[in-house]
C-alpha cells in the first residue's frame, strides 16, 4: 500500500517485533545519541523494507507505568511527525532498517525537547548515510 507523503500513522507493520532482529541490533546496530534518547540503527536483510522502529523506555529509572507511556507516547509523536526526513535521509537500496528509540533520562522530559532530539537522530542518520 502506497501511503502519501503526509500521512502521519506509525503502523504495525512499521514496529520492531521480532526477537531476532531486536538481539542483532543491539549486537550488530551502530548507535549515537541526542539527549534525552540514545538510538541503535542497523541495515536489515535485503528481504524486507521500509524502516521498523522500537521504542524503549527504561523501568530502571522510570518505575511507574504511568511515566513509562507518556514519554513511549512523546516519543511515537516525534517519530511519526518525523518518519518522511528519516525515509528521505536514508537510503532505499534494497534492504530495510531497524531503529531503537531508546529514552536515557531519569527526568521526564517534554515534548518540545524528545522531538528536538528525534530531529538530531536524524540528521545524524542522514550524514551517516551520506
Amino acid at each position: 500500500m502506497i501511503r502519501p507523503a503526509h500521512d502521519y500513522t506509525f503502523p504495525r507493520a512499521e514496529h520492531l517485533k521480532s526477537k531476532k532482529k531486536i538481539a542483532a541490533l543491539f549486537a550488530q546496530g551502530e548507535g549515537g545519541m541526542a539527549y534525552p534518547l540514545r538510538y541503535k540503527l542497523l541495515r536489515s536483510d535485503p528481504a524486507t523494507s521500509g524502516i521498523e522502529v522500537l521504542i524503549s523506555v527504561s523501568k530502571r529509572y522510570h518505575k511507574h507505568a504511568v511515566a513509562r507511556n507518556l514519554l513511549k507516547r512523546r516519543i511515537r509523536e516525534a517519530y511519526r511527525h518525523q518518519r518522511a526526513a528519516l525515509q528521505a535521509a536514508l537510503p532505499a537500496q534494497g534492504g530495510g532498517y531497524a531503529l531503537a528509540l531508546l529514552y536515557i533520562s531519569a527526568q521526564i522530559a517534554d515534548y518540545a525537547k524528545i522531538e528536538d532530539a528525534v530531529a538530531k537522530i536524524i540528521q545524524q542518520l542522514g550524514k551517516k548515510s551520506e
